[in-house]
Order: structure tokens, then C-alpha cells, then sequence
């Protein structure tokens, strides 16, 4: 069956005793209620599977930062490994591994990715708990770099405008720097959005390119509008 080879390297043993063992393994295993049975699949492959599924109630753009977090740091390492095999300690250690040379946000994003994907192997009963759970979240050092950067200087954004006046820029720049908005949120803007007598701009929508995940694994880039559930007022 699937689940005798989770013990035996091989569907079938070289010797009566490592047959005997087996069973002795497998027996222990199911009177501890720790005998899991279903189909050998790769945490590559059941990953891919899951984050394929649009029906998990998870946003097109956060399933696809799931996958591209996996593919680039989890795959090379325990992808070829059976899902129902991976222990806390393995993830313990990709993740100490993976910090001293990335941020704390980054291996944390590895590690919310990875969790999903157990969390639904739970759900399935490929697995019998979750084994992200028994890991440590990273910690940002003292000296970390953050993703925070330092605002412009107003004698930086006169700088900027005056380069961009007269040009297709000059516009979108002036209405960057004088509200806030966010790119996608200007572009994003319709003239039914301004009120020019209050002088106050409605944000209504967003628009963002998404990259979405696609059943062979390549990626198709998207151009979507969201609408705002409430708007809000940059004066």
C-alpha cells in the first residue's frame, strides 16, 4: 500500500526480518494513532496543488507571493521530500538557514507560506499536525535593514517637479507629492473622483499589475481594478 513505503525505502524489503520489522513499525504506528495514510506526495507537488486552488479563500496576489517564496527558497531544499515526512526540526533548520542571510519579513513570509500549505495537508489528513507551528518566528536584529525609506526633503520634490514639467510626468507627480496617493490609486483616478470646489480627491479605486499562478507554473501578468469598500478623502 502508500503508506507501507513511508517506512521501507522500498516498496518491497530485501529480508524477511526487514519485512518483520516493518510491520512491527507500522502496527506501533497505528495503535499511537500516528499512521498516516494516503498518497506520496513531494511538498513540491502538493504545494503547486494547493496554491492552484482558487477556492481556498486566499487572494490571487498573496497565492502566487506563497509560491514564488517557495519555489525559490523551500523547493531547492525539502521539495523532492514527502509531505507527510517533513519534521518541525527540517523547517527549524531551512529557517535558522535562510535567516543569516535574509531579513526577518522575508523568512517570516517563508514560513507563512509554509504554513498554509501544511495547515491544508492538516485539513486533508496528509498530515497529522502542523509541523510550522512547532517554529519560531524570526526576529528582526537591532541592525537589520528595514523596507522603510527615508521621505523626500522638500527641496528634493521641487527638484523632482521641475525636472518633470512639461513632460507626460508632470501631472502624476505633482498629484503623488500634494496627496499621498499611491500609484495604482492615481492611476486609477476618473474626473467624477475630483472635487475641484473642496479641492478634495475621492479614492475609489486601485489599480495593480497581479501575477497570477497558472496550472503549469508559469505565471500570467495581470492588470486588475479593485473598487474601494469605503473611499477616502486626500485634500
Amino acid at each position: 500500500s502508500d503508506w507501507s513505503s513511508d517506512v521501507c525505502s522500498s516498496d518491497l524489503c530485501a529480508t524477511k526480518s526487514e519485512a518483520l520489522r516493518v510491520h512491527r513499525s507500522l502496527l506501533a504506528q497505528r495503535e499511537n494513532q500516528t499512521l498516516v495514510a494516503g498518497p506520496r506526495q513531494t511538498l513540491r507537488q502538493y504545494a503547486t496543488e494547493v496554491l492552484l486552488n482558487a477556492n481556498d479563500r486566499v487572494a490571487d496576489r498573496t497565492r502566487d507571493g506563497y509560491f514564488r517564496n517557495l519555489r525559490k527558497h523551500v523547493f531547492p531544499v525539502l521539495g523532492s521530500c514527502v509531505i507527510s515526512e517533513i519534521k518541525p526540526q527540517e523547517l527549524e533548520r531551512l529557517l535558522s538557514q535562510l535567516r543569516q542571510t535574509h531579513s526577518a519579513s522575508t523568512v517570516n513570509n517563508v514560513r507563512t507560506a509554509l504554513s498554509k500549505v501544511f495547515s491544508v495537508a492538516m485539513r486533508h489528513e496528509l498530515v497529522l499536525f502542523n509541523p510550522v507551528a512547532r517554529t519560531r518566528k524570526a526576529k528582526r536584529g537591532e541592525f537589520d535593514k528595514t523596507q522603510v525609506r527615508i521621505p523626500w526633503t522638500k527641496d528634493e520634490m521641487r527638484h523632482v517637479l521641475a525636472v518633470a514639467k512639461g513632460t507626460s510626468m508632470e501631472t502624476f507627480l505633482n498629484v503623488s507629492l500634494g496627496t499621498g496617493m499611491r500609484r495604482g490609486e492615481i492611476l486609477g483616478l476618473r474626473w467624477s473622483d475630483i472635487d475641484f470646489g473642496c479641492q478634495t480627491v475621492y479614492v475609489e479605486r486601485t489599480i495593480h499589475r497581479e501575477c497570477i499562478l497558472q496550472p503549469d507554473g508559469s505565471r500570467k501578468s495581470v492588470v486588475k481594478e479593485i473598487g474601494r469598500a469605503s473611499c477616502r478623502e486626500r485634500v
